[in-house]
């Protein structure tokens, strides 16, 4: 069974680092490519993996590194400022003759989404199926270690909630996120890879649920809306709304029955009172 062993990861920052580790830990080469004016230098990368700095907005550049360094597989984990240069990160894989591109989702499902950081997503997801590149799309939730951000909790000392919270959600640890990627870009057949949806989580739970997990350690405030934050306040309505669950499909407005975790046999996925410590 033929499998994929050449990879570029586009972006090793939170969750593009743990990638690129995860896929040497199976004996596949790396390339990392950052931008020119990234301030984490190339020496401080793993060294199993070769590191470039190259500007994403030059898609005959891009093109260049990928045909001389014969990529197979292109991973984006461009943050959302980002985006936009994803366009040319998929013209430049398609002229290189990329197998398989895998775009910067890893979040909440994006299909179906017209509004915000989802729609772009989707959107540009779009425009990969209409220039005929292969792809694949993950869909974690929310990141458990990032909880305590999405309520205020560093700032306030307290479990902010917009809304009531009562409806559950995804969240997914950073190394399960990490390690299931790299397990099925390594795995898997690319007949199961091209144009695939994987839908995983480490633990389902509402925010009022686990502001319960902490107890009687810390408040639980329940407000309208953040005034001064409508990123955060749109993350809580999808929660409100039950879109917060990687099994949600905005096409029908329901919630879908089965996950990938599966493909992951044997693995034990951490749950959010492991990773948070409460």
């Amino acid at each position: 069974m033929s499998t994929y062993k050449q990879f570029a990861v586009i972006g090793a920052g939170a969750l593009g680092l743990p990638v690129v580790k995860a896929l040497l830990e199976r004996d596949v080469s790396v390339l990392i490519i950052t931008r020119p004016d990234s301030s984490t230098p190339l020496s401080s990368f793993p060294a199993a993996a070769k590191s470039l700095a190259v500007d994403l907005s030059d898609v005959t550049s891009l093109a260049s590194v990928f045909h001389e360094h014969a990529i197979e597989v292109v991973i984006s984990m461009i943050a959302h400022a980002g985006l936009p240069t994803q366009y040319l990160q998929a013209d430049a894989a398609k002229a290189a003759s990329v197998k398989l591109y895998v775009s910067s989702e890893f979040g909440y499902p994006t299909i179906g989404q017209n509004q915000g950081e989802l729609g772009l997503k989707e959107t540009f997801a779009g425009y990969i199926s209409s220039i005929g590149l292969p792809s694949s799309r993950f869909f974690v939730g929310g990141f458990i270690e990032w909880i305590p951000w999405l309520v205020y909790l560093p700032e306030t000392g307290k479990f902010n909630i917009c809304g009531k919270g009562s409806i559950g959600a995804s969240f997914t640890a950073i190394d399960d996120i990490s390690g299931f990627t790299a397990h099925v870009l390594t795995t898997l057949p690319p007949s199961e890879l091209t144009n695939s949806i994987f839908r995983i989580e480490g633990e389902h739970a509402s925010l009022a649920e686990i502001a319960a997990m902490y107890g009687d350690k810390v408040e639980v405030v329940q407000v309208d809306k953040f005034p001064h934050d409508e990123f955060r306040t749109f993350l809580h309505d999808l929660h409100g709304k039950g879109m917060a669950s990687t099994g949600y499909d905005f096409a029908t407005g329901k919630e879908l029955s089965g996950r990938s975790n599966k493909l992951w046999a044997g693995h034990r996925w951490k749950g959010i009172k492991e990773i948070l410590n409460i």
